[in-house]
């Protein structure tokens, strides 16, 4: 999908893609060495891929001081309004920093990926909300299910603006987390499924549904005992 060719030590990652049933296409947004933006785009199913097209420059008026990005790292969804939602988290930190904020939300492109923008950012009143996964309901709200830092639990918020601005997030005590990814994915039938890795370790990778979009959470089945992470 991409190759820079040369040896520097560089990170292509947090691919998120966002797969359009109706037809072959296929938007992927990713970054470089979480400090810049881009995205491309599939029309025939992933066989091959546009040059990417940076978007760093949409962050410009993000009202938070990141130093560090990233997308996802989970799929993004199409919207019914036919708009395309991505997750992101933003560090103000580097790795190494022992204190460091970060913020979720999501950015937004137009149906055919020719514009985007950057939406709202959760607000901080559960501290260190990062990894995050996007669900549209069925009323056309949204719901951000964010991993939190040593929170035992995951984190919701919801969007009534399509993610323009987002509710005080809450604890999910019905998802424990152990400081790991996860992630959304709705069935034909409605129903939603959550994958993660519960618990204090990261194994267990679980999987939970809710019937009531994202409300309650229960029938959880664990599919693999051993070690697991992102999902």
């Amino acid at each position: 999908i991409h190759e820079e060719g040369g040896d520097a030590p560089i990170t292509i990652g947090n691919p998120v893609p966002v797969v359009i049933h109706d037809d072959d296409t296929i938007h992927l947004l990713f970054t470089r060495n979480n400090k810049r933006l881009f995205y491309t785009l599939s029309e025939d199913d992933g066989l091959t891929w546009r040059a990417p097209r940076e978007l760093t420059d949409i962050l410009a008026d993000v009202p938070f001081s990141w130093l560090r990005i990233g997308t996802g790292p989970v799929h993004g969804i199409q919207l019914r309004n036919t708009q395309l939602a991505v997750p992101i988290w933003y560090c103000d930190g580097e790795p190494q920093a022992k204190e460091k904020r970060y913020r979720a939300g999501v950015l937004l492109g137009n149906a055919d990926g020719t514009m985007w923008q950057a939406g709202g950012l959760v607000p901080e009143n559960i501290p260190k909300l990062n990894e995050c996964t996007v669900l549209e309901r069925k009323d056309g709200s949204l719901l951000l299910n964010m991993r939190g830092y040593k929170a035992g639990f995951r984190s919701v918020a919801h969007s009534d603006d399509r993610g323009a601005t987002w509710s005080e997030a809450a604890l999910v005590p019905s998802l424990p987390d152990t400081t790991c990814q996860g992630s959304l994915l709705r069935l034909q039938d409605g129903r939603v499924l959550f994958s993660n890795v519960p618990g204090t370790s990261r194994e267990k990778l679980t999987l939970a549904l809710s019937e009531d979009d994202g409300e309650t959470w229960g029938g959880s089945q664990v599919l693999e005992q051993g070690p697991s992470a992102y999902a």
